[in-house]
């Protein structure tokens, strides 16, 4: 997770409460979890959720985890350009 998604789900989650950020994750729970942390003082009902959005089937899930928690997605940023960054460099 880079600095700027955890930047964005803070200024997210300072709102007023509408917003109900989902921190997603493929290998940095401990991170996710540290941001969940940072979020929940103003969104307590915020949620990490693992999975692998290069995956359509661990997209599925996560999407069908969040309606299943929330009813509703608002706003998705997208953090997971890792991949993209490093086959640009070659």
């Amino acid at each position: 997770m880079n600095q700027q998604f955890e930047a964005t789900a803070i200024e997210l989650s300072q709102d007023g409460g509408s917003a109900l950020p989902v921190i997603n994750y493929l290998t940095g729970a401990g991170k996710a979890t540290e941001t969940l942390g940072l979020v929940q003082q103003w969104a307590p009902r915020s949620v990490t959720v693992g999975a692998d959005v290069r995956q359509p089937d661990d997209v599925a899930r996560m999407v069908d985890s969040v309606m299943a928690t929330f009813g509703r997605i608002d706003i998705l940023v997208n953090s997971g350009s890792s991949g993209w960054e490093r086959a640009r460099s070659r």
